[in-house]
């Protein structure tokens, strides 16, 4: 991480660790497998772009969550409530 990150001090990685030891058992996971999926990443006081996330999750091999629509708040909520 010190080679993608130089000059940082602080650095969080948001994401979810998902899998058969995590969630109920099921046949959706892998058998026997664990991951990590990252949603965002701040660095310092500053959350990086979506271009700059997908940098790093391509950098550390690891999965990042798909982007399923984008919008406002306002537009989400108005898309939930027509169901």
């Amino acid at each position: 991480m010190k080679q993608i990150f130089t000059d940082a001090t602080e650095v969080c990685m948001y994401g979810e660790g998902y899998g058969n030891k995590i969630q109920k058992e099921d046949n959706r996971y892998i058998a026997h497998r664990t991951d990590f999926i990252l949603f965002d990443v701040k660095v310092g006081n500053f959350w990086l772009s979506r271009e700059n996330v997908e940098d790093i999750a391509n950098k550390l091999k690891i999965d990042i969550v798909p982007i399923i629509g984008t919008g406002t708040l306002l537009e989400a909520v108005e898309f939930v409530k027509k169901g």
